[in-house]
């Protein structure tokens, strides 16, 4: 990770005390930050037609529901990658595939909850995804389907599943990171070619 860029949003909105609980982000926070409208220009500048990848569906739902409730278009991703499916598919004799644990098994440095840790560590265990089962962010582009939850393409049943859109308020936090990767002097990020990105809020691989 070479570059980053990070902003709270203020959603306009009460705050859930479940919600400030898990990532600890109040309204007093937030208060100067700009709000959906104000960022969305520069995410979707960032996202759109690009590859973006997320642990878990959380992220892309969180990002649907924000642009629907200010009547913003969906951002228009190239594919959107889920990395929680990836270790599953990777690793499935581990006890769960959440972010911590499997950033406890590989020895990956993440404290839980923090947009940017997450970002970094999500770009990580994307990279040894990759690399366990040798394939590469260009093979994923060559899948059928904007939502990828598999290294190989899945039989055609004649209804294409996408994924649910939740009601929540629109994000609290955007995290936006996009490195520059040099293979030799970043190892970890060896498989991901160009510019790759990775968030709590937004995991964004590009390839443009």
């Amino acid at each position: 990770m070479v570059d980053g860029w990070q902003s709270l949003i203020n959603p306009k909105v009460e705050f859930s005390r479940f919600n400030i609980r898990i990532h600890g982000i109040t309204r007093d926070m937030v208060v100067d930050a700009p709000s959906w409208a104000e960022a969305y220009p520069k995410v979707d500048g960032l996202l759109s037609g690009a590859m973006v990848a997320s642990h878990t569906n959380f992220d892309f739902t969180a990002l649907a529901n924000a642009c629907s409730q200010c009547g913003f278009p969906r951002i228009n991703y190239k594919k959107w990658i889920d990395t929680c499916w990836l270790a599953r598919g990777a690793w499935p004799d581990l006890p769960n595939h959440k972010l911590v644990t499997l950033a406890n098994h590989f020895g990956i440095e993440h404290k839980a909850h923090d947009a940017l840790e997450d970002a970094r560590a999500a770009g990580e265990v994307l990279t040894l995804a990759m690399n366990e089962r040798c394939v590469t962010i260009e093979d994923f582009a060559e899948l059928p389907g904007e939502f990828i939850t598999t290294f190989t393409p899945r039989k055609r049943t004649g209804r294409v599943a996408t994924p649910r859109v939740p009601r929540a308020t629109p994000a609290k936090r955007v995290v936006q990171v996009a490195p520059r990767v040099e293979p030799a002097k970043t190892p970890a990020f060896a498989g991901i070619p160009q510019e790759a990105a990775f968030s709590a809020f937004l995991h964004r691989i590009g390839i443009r």
